[in-house]
């Protein structure tokens, strides 16, 4: 993605700001990918938050497999499955 021009920030789960100034923050990215991270890295205002900028203000969401994303990952029945095109 850098070689083609584009803004890449890699932050851990654990940088991301709080809820409260989470959906400020997000709204300055076209997409969030989340990269083989466990549900519980997230608060749940968090997700909250992931999920509006996702399905509200159209901030494209990326989650990529791995033995702690999706089902293993703990993300069933959370507003990031709600946001995801498939069943955790």
């Amino acid at each position: 993605l850098r070689a083609a021009k584009f803004r890449v920030d890699a932050l851990t789960a654990d940088r991301l700001p709080p809820a409260a100034d989470l959906g400020e923050f997000l709204s300055t990215y076209d997409t969030l990918m989340i990269g083989d991270v466990p549900a519980e890295r997230f608060d749940g205002a968090q997700m909250e938050a992931i999920r509006k900028q996702a399905t509200e203000q159209g901030m494209g969401l990326v989650a990529v497999g791995g033995p702690s994303s999706f089902g293993p990952g703990g993300y069933q029945n959370t507003p990031v499955e709600a946001a995801l095109p498939v069943n955790c």
